[in-house]
């Protein structure tokens, strides 16, 4: 494997060299204009770095739009400054002195990727190029041929060149990558036979065989993460963010639980168990309803912003006809200033013209300022259905978590009656004869007592604790979802009102212009 080295003074990628690249790629009229008014950085979409002695890839943030890239041919020591190039399709990294396969994870569209001739010596860190079809890992440095299973992840590769690795020595390694690269078309440059991999596939069959039996075990093991990630994201937007182990929780962290358990375990596991089930049962009621007044609010605020919608195309449809009407009138007024003979004739021709502009201007605020009455009207409706909505789930959440907090209290009795008959049984044996953990627990009622007590509010304060997000999360959202809808209205107006002043400028700055030039 021949490495390039370069004793001139390494490139660096500045504004000055990718102007130059960018500009050298232009051809014809889009040549002329880049040369007069420059290219948009964030529009290029193809760029060519090759040959230019570059040792450090940076600076390339603004080619957001960039799907393919040429770096080929340089000196680049490491793989970097490329993560925000989310479009990129096509990469060629190729006669470089690169040794670690890094900085990809966020090239999720890349196609098409070429190491050619590094020295690079393990295929690592490409997880996330899941769109990848062409692979050149060629003339590098992959000593172990079983290195090459790592590819079996890329279900849409379809060629792939290992050539002028040293685990090409192993006769093998065709016929290796084969049997685990079902889609694969060329193998280093040669069409692949449907018979080889048949063969392939025979040979290396018991490897085949747990290796689908492992993806089948990923792939399970990722629906499950999925799923438990979609039901979070679900609760979150419901304002019941890990009601779903809130039960597991409450346990999990009581200690003065626990160091009752001892006393009676099997009797306050059924207890537990039972409690688990109600607990259950309540929680599932309320998460159905919570998600379907999520629902419901969601629904509000759509057709809150199809009536917005549709005020605002009729606003807008009568303000393009007021306009039209305006600009058809406009021409006839301007010659008759233009015509004008006299001084006289000429002012009164322009007063006439301003006096139209105004009116225009003064009909299309009006029309704006009716538009947002309308809004007004709309708003108000929709915060009293909105507010409405969340209040009606806030008094569902309150009597759930009352129903919590009761089928608690009732744990709660069970749990003291069975531990302290479970106290006054163990008491009167020998306390030789008992464990340790119990043993203190027994010289000590008070004690007993006390975790009782501690445990009760223990798991009380996780219902309160979940009420409180409940109750805040609807507040919160009633409060963002009402400024946002008056924040784009604003935003909305101001443009408009905007829109009307610099119309009227215009106008009132045309016919000066005309005025002047007849004088």
């Amino acid at each position: 494997m021949m490495i390039a080295h370069n004793v001139v003074e390494p490139t660096v990628i500045d504004d000055e060299l990718l102007a130059k690249a960018v500009n050298e790629q232009a051809s014809g009229d889009a040549a002329e204009i880049a040369r007069k008014e420059g290219i948009d950085l964030h529009e290029v979409t193809c760029l060519r770095l090759d040959y230019k002695n570059i040792l450090k890839i940076d600076n390339l943030w603004q080619f957001d739009s960039l799907t393919k890239l040429q770096l080929d041919n340089n000196i680049i020591e490491k793989i970097e400054g490329i993560g925000l190039l989310k479009n990129l399709k096509w990469l060629d990294l190729s006669f470089n002195n690169i040794a670690v396969i890094e900085g990809l994870d966020g090239l999720t569209q890349l196609t098409d990727l070429s190491l050619f001739n590094n020295r690079i010596s393990k295929l690592q860190n490409m997880d996330h190029l899941m769109h990848l079809n062409v692979l050149s890992i060629g003339n590098n440095d992959i000593q172990d041929m079983t290195a090459l299973a790592y590819l079996s992840r890329f279900d849409n590769l379809r060629l792939l060149n290992v050539a002028g690795n040293p685990l090409c020595k192993n006769q093998d390694y065709k016929s290796f990558l084969l049997s685990r690269l079902k889609a694969l078309k060329y193998l280093d440059y040669r069409l692949v036979e449907p018979a080889a991999i048949t063969a392939a596939r025979e040979k290396y069959i018991d490897d085949i065989i747990a290796i689908e039996e492992e993806q089948k075990i990923t792939t399970k093991a990722d629906l499950e993460r999925a799923a438990l990630a979609d039901q979070a994201a679900q609760l979150r937007s419901a304002f019941l963010p890990g009601i779903n182990t809130l039960f597991e929780t409450m346990f999990a962290a009581d200690t003065d639980y626990a160091r009752l358990l001892p006393l009676a375990p099997a009797v306050l596991g059924d207890l537990q168990a039972n409690f688990a089930t109600a607990f259950a049962t309540t929680v599932a009621d309320l998460t159905a309803q919570a998600h379907a007044h999520r629902a419901l609010r969601a629904q509000e605020l759509a057709e809150f912003h199809d009536s917005v919608s549709l005020t605002t195309r009729a606003t807008d449809s009568v303000a393009a006809r007021i306009v039209a009407d305006f600009m058809h009138e406009r021409k006839a007024r301007l010659r008759a200033v233009a015509a004008a003979k006299t001084p006289r004739d000429a002012d009164e021709a322009v007063a006439s013209v301003k006096t139209r502009i105004q009116q225009a201007a003064d009909e299309l605020m009006a029309l704006e300022l009716n538009q947002v009455e309308q809004f007004e009207d709309l708003v108000k409706e929709l915060e009293r259905n909105y507010t409405d909505l969340a209040g009606g789930i806030k008094e569902v959440g309150t009597t759930a978590f009352a129903k919590l907090r009761e089928l608690e209290n009732e744990l709660q009795e069970k749990v003291g009656e069975a531990v302290m008959v479970a106290f006054e049984r163990q008491a009167k044996a020998d306390l030789e004869e008992v464990e340790d953990a119990v043993r203190d627990l027994l010289r000590d009622k008070d004690a007993v007592a006390n975790h009782l007590t501690g445990s009760h509010d223990h798991r009380l304060g996780k219902i309160d604790a979940q009420e409180e997000a409940f109750s805040s999360g609807l507040a919160k959202d009633v409060d963002s979802k009402m400024a946002a809808v008056h924040q784009n209205e604003t935003t909305r107006s101001r443009s408009r009102l905007r829109e009307i002043i610099m119309f009227a400028e215009r106008c009132h700055q045309e016919i000066e212009l005309v005025d002047e030039s007849g004088q």
